[in-house]
């Protein structure tokens, strides 16, 4: 959802918050910037239904694969 800043992801993760959306949201330090992480998902398919739900708000959302 946002890469950046440390105040900045705060910002975004709240504002991510107070649009209703029902997904858990987590903020990871990954050098040198600050990640606001969408959802834990099972299978890709979950992750593109929920992708297709956000990205008209985040155009700049993207899925990947932590660990990978």
């Amino acid at each position: 959802l946002f890469s950046g800043r440390k105040e900045n992801a705060i910002k975004k993760r709240d504002e991510f918050y107070s649009k209703g959306y029902p997904y858990d949201v987590t903020i990871e330090y990954e050098t040198p910037n600050y990640k606001v992480w969408v959802g834990r998902f099972r299978t890709k398919l979950e992750a593109d239904k929920t992708f297709d739900r956000i990205k008209k708000g985040y155009p700049n959302a993207l899925i990947f694969m932590p660990g990978r």
